[in-house]
């Protein structure tokens, strides 16, 4: 295994395992719950949902298109600390998935229509999750023990608040933590 950072603080790991002609490509963005401001509350969450759709580069859903047509496998994966990004496919396309995982990443561009939709499907989980009593249990205990700590707050926010959320301040949110320094 080799670890490096580059010159934009991007800390990168790599593990050759050549059992298969694959390449997994994965990041972890310092981002969760735990460090949503007053006013953000399910903004991480949100955002993760929105990623590697639009870019800067793609359009009209054209990032999410390009994955497809390279079938690719995307995984987004959230925690109360971070949003963890994986892309897999062929090997002999690695440079290509680098460069569509760079994109998606860190030239993230969010829609109107994305925004409400995704807040409308995240507002559907959320129900849906806490109706469960595994989950509200789980939560009771969390809070309870953090009471003070961040790491009282679920993945998806503590009492998430949408009602302002558009690109404007998805965006600002976004540029703060989706930084190469901020991510592994």
């Amino acid at each position: 295994q080799e670890e490096f950072v580059l010159n934009n603080g991007l800390k990168v790991f790599v593990k050759p395992m050549r059992a298969a002609p694959v390449v997994t490509v994965s990041f972890w963005v310092k981002n969760g719950s735990i460090y949503e401001s007053e006013g953000e509350s399910g903004f991480s969450e949100l955002v993760s949902r929105l990623m590697f759709i639009n870019s800067l580069n793609y359009s009209n859903h054209g990032l999410e298109s390009e994955i497809n047509k390279l079938g690719l496998k995307l995984n987004k994966n959230s925690s109360n600390d971070c949003q963890s990004f994986t892309l897999t496919g062929s090997s002999k396309n690695f440079e290509r998935i680098m460069e569509i995982a760079s994109d998606g990443l860190f030239r993230a561009v969010f829609s109107d229509k994305d925004i409400k939709n995704s807040i409308q499907d995240l507002k559907k989980e959320i129900l849906e999750l806490e109706s469960r009593p595994d989950v509200v249990v789980h939560n009771a205990m969390m809070q309870e023990a953090f009471a003070i700590h961040p790491c009282r707050r679920p993945y998806y926010g503590l009492n998430p608040n949408f009602d302002g959320a558009d690109a404007f301040i998805l965006n600002r949110f976004y540029n703060k933590y989706y930084t190469p320094a901020n991510t592994i």
